[in-house]
């Protein structure tokens, strides 16, 4: 129904959509209704068949119901204005990521599943800091795969390299944050070619992108996640032991707020 009643009168209900601003209104009778269901509504409550109004106490009342993020369970300890609930649940950086392994239902949240990578399925995990260069020896580019960890395990990339080519992703399953205040994520990834015999010069191949993210770190999932890989070319010297060197540089990037314009 999408009403929540005032001054003591018995409860009709709760709706659980996005509010983003909308105007909130009240009948005569002391229903409170959100934008979107006042207009669903068609701007009459349905209790008491009489026209909403605008009415300042009901967005106060409506912006103060409070509820749990749904993902309380894998950790976030948000309490969310419950018609935001929708927007906040799409960038949560608590939203579970599922284990890629087969047969395994694991799900939680980034630094969790790389703790489960780690621990149950012996994956390598390598610690990196924004803006540093990491060198990094992958054998059989068919199995290629190396889970990065940042901000103290918080955050949680892949790379892979593959017959395709090298890809570094996010593992998330939040959607890009909007605002000033949102950051995203550049990477920089290279392999030396073989060396040029005619001028005794050594080619870099390099890529520089905006990393995109998916939320299972798997091979299939981080090359269907849109955004570009690195071709490798086939004769790229290997190192002693085999495989391929890879060198990356990830940065984070936070979206500068722009400073109001003076008024004239």
């Amino acid at each position: 129904m999408g009403l929540l009643p005032l001054a003591g009168s018995g409860a009709l209900g709760i709706n659980k959509t996005r509010f983003k601003g909308q105007e909130a209104g009240m009948c005569p009778a002391k229903h409170a209704v959100c934008g979107p269901c006042a207009a669903n509504h068609g701007n009459k409550c349905p209790a008491c068949d009489d026209a909403y109004e605008r009415d300042d106490a009901a967005d106060r009342y409506l912006l103060a119901v409070r509820v749990p993020c749904p993902n309380q369970a894998y950790g976030c300890g948000s309490s969310v204005v419950y018609c935001m609930a929708g927007d906040h649940r799409l960038v949560c950086p608590h939203a579970p990521c599922r284990c890629p392994e087969p047969g395994c239902g694991f799900l939680g949240a980034p630094p969790a599943l790389r703790g489960h990578l780690a621990e149950r399925h012996q994956w390598q995990v390598t610690g990196i800091a924004y803006g540093s260069v990491l060198e990094v020896q992958m054998q059989a580019l068919e199995q290629g795969r190396r889970l990065l960890a940042a901000e103290g395990g918080e955050q949680l990339f892949l790379l892979v390299a593959s017959e395709r080519g090298v890809k570094v992703v996010r593992v998330s399953a939040a959607a890009d944050e909007e605002g000033p205040a949102a950051a995203w994520y550049r990477c920089k990834v290279w392999v030396h070619a073989p060396v040029d015999t005619a001028t005794g010069h050594m080619d870099v191949v390099m890529l520089d992108a905006k990393v995109g993210s998916c939320a299972v770190p798997s091979e299939e999932a981080a090359m269907g996640a849109g955004g570009s890989y690195l071709p490798v070319p086939s004769d790229v010297p290997a190192p002693e032991g085999g495989g391929i060197v890879i060198r990356l540089r990830i940065d984070k990037e936070v979206k500068a707020s722009r400073s109001p314009r003076p008024r004239g």
